[in-house]
């Protein structure tokens, strides 16, 4: 009686277990975008793109803020994959405002140069309807590969015959310059960066300063201790043709939380981005949105966040 007993409690135990992590188990599409984490707290991407392909991928990550991390997977994705990742179609992997093209163009260049930079734009944007976006992506290539040589990378830019397609193109590499998502310790990317919060904008030819101030508010949200108050005001201070640019796409990043994240990234002492983070979310009205800009900052900086978004 005692055994029978005893082996009741057991199986009752272990059918608890099994019940419970029934429950709390998660498939790829119920999590959310909180627990996708690249390499804790989820599935690593690298193993998720070699296990289930590019296409689940990209819908793994898919949500708020996911662009700058479509970069990383779309980057991953032409070291896995080459050439071939180019004829996928483009209707499944245009999500997460096409950041999975720009990281595989990124991943073209960096690993095949420019040698025959005008032949490989027929491999790397086959598709003229989303032409837009893969130029945007090949500026982002050719700064990675240049190691970040803003002007090498416009000089190569300048080469592509069609207009849209070149400012495209000037568009990714001021992008990549200010933001350095394919940054590395190794790369001197502080080369056209200063603490001049115009630089290098008020240092470049004429013709590509209005590209240059739609990427500027990066920078001037990375230097500034007050946060939009701070890079208004530089906006401000640009010459007046490019105010309203720099000030419109300023308040467009101030709308995304992994946009505001990256901006502080950029910088490399903790003290810098400590302020950065402060003066950001100081900026940010909306309680939700405050609580979600602190959860999403490295966690040598979430305690001070949140104290002030009140999380």
């Amino acid at each position: 009686m005692k055994k029978r007993i005893i082996r009741g409690v057991i199986i009752a135990f272990v059918m608890s277990l099994i019940t419970l992590g029934l429950l709390s188990y998660k498939s790829p599409q119920q999590l959310t975008i909180d627990e996708k984490g690249v390499s804790a707290g989820g599935w690593d991407l690298q193993l998720l793109l070699r296990q289930k392909g590019v296409v689940f991928a990209l819908e793994y990550i898919k949500g708020k803020g996911c662009h700058f991390k479509a970069h990383q997977l779309g980057y991953m994705s032409y070291e896995e994959l080459g050439d071939e990742i180019f004829k996928l179609s483009p209707d499944e992997l245009s999500s997460c405002k096409y950041g999975w093209y720009h990281g595989a163009v990124e991943g073209f260049f960096s690993e095949n140069g420019t040698k025959n930079f005008v032949d490989d734009l027929e491999i790397v944007c086959p598709n003229p309807a989303y032409a837009v976006d893969c130029y945007h992506g090949v500026g982002h290539g050719l700064m990675a590969f240049s190691h970040f040589d803003l002007l090498e990378a416009l000089k190569d830019c300048d080469l592509i015959a069609n207009s849209t397609n070149r400012s495209q193109c000037w568009s990714g590499a001021f992008m990549e310059n200010a933001v350095g998502l394919l940054h590395d310790s190794d790369d001197k990317r502080v080369r056209y960066l200063s603490d001049d919060p115009q630089f290098p904008c008020n240092f470049v030819e004429e013709k590509y300063k209005a590209t240059c101030y739609k990427y500027q508010p990066y920078r001037m949200l990375a230097l500034s201790s007050t946060g939009l108050t701070g890079a208004e005001k530089n906006c401000r201070q640009a010459p007046l043709q490019h105010q309203k640019v720099c000030l419109e796409w300023l308040r467009g990043i101030m709308e995304g939380t992994g946009a505001l994240v990256a901006a502080c990234d950029t910088l490399e002492s903790l003290d810098s981005k400590r302020t950065c983070i402060l003066g950001i979310v100081g900026s940010i009205s909306k309680v939700s949105k405050a609580v979600d800009f602190c959860n999403a900052v490295d966690d040598n900086y979430k305690k001070d966040c949140c104290k002030i978004a009140k999380c």
